[in-house]
C-alpha cells in the first residue's frame, strides 16, 4: 500500500498545482478582493497538503494496510460508473440543452439510480433543487446559466 499511497499523493500533488496555475489564469475582479480564482486555488492547497500528508505518512512506515480489492461486478461499483458516466453526458449536453432541464433529468436519473421508487418526491426535489440554484446564480449572484435551446 505504501508504494500506491506515493503515487497517488505525487498525482494529488500534481493535480493541485495544475489547479492552482490554472486558478492565476482567472482575470482579477476589482469589486471583490476574493475573485474568481479564491475557492479553486484554496482547493488546490487543501488537496495538495492532503497530498503531501499521504506521502509523509506513506514514507513514514504508516500507510494503512491493503483493504478489499477492486470488483467491476460489484454493484455500488456498477453504479458509480454511471453516475460518472451522467455527470460527463451532462457536462456534455448543458451548453446545448439548457441548465434547468439538464439538471432536472440529471437530478432525476441520479435518484433512479439509487433506487428511490417515489417519483412525484423525485420530481418534486429535481424541481426544487434545480430552481433554488437557478435562483442562486440568477439573482443573488447574477452569473447567467446555459439556456441552451430555451435561450
Amino acid at each position: 500500500m505504501k508504494k500506491a499511497d506515493i503515487i497517488a499523493g505525487i498525482l494529488g500533488l500534481a493535480l493541485s498545482v495544475y489547479v492552482a496555475w490554472a486558478a492565476a489564469q482567472f482575470p482579477e475582479d476589482k469589486v471583490l478582493l476574493l475573485g474568481p480564482h479564491f475557492f479553486p486555488t484554496l482547493l488546490a492547497i487543501g488537496l495538495g497538503l492532503m497530498s503531501l500528508i499521504l506521502i509523509a505518512k506513506a514514507m513514514l512506515g504508516k500507510a494503512k494496510k491493503a483493504g478489499e480489492t477492486f470488483d467491476l461486478k460489484d454493484p455500488g461499483i456498477q453504479r458509480a460508473g454511471i453516475a460518472l458516466l451522467a455527470t460527463i453526458l451532462y457536462g456534455i449536453l448543458l451548453p446545448h440543452v439548457g441548465f434547468i432541464i439538464m439538471s432536472i433529468v440529471y437530478l432525476f436519473f441520479l435518484m433512479c439510480l439509487l433506487k428511490q421508487r417515489n417519483y412525484s418526491k423525485m420530481l418534486a426535489i429535481a424541481l426544487g433543487v434545480t430552481f433554488i440554484v437557478y435562483g442562486i446564480f440568477r439573482v443573488a449572484l447574477n452569473i447567467t446559466l446555459p439556456t441552451g435551446f430555451l435561450g
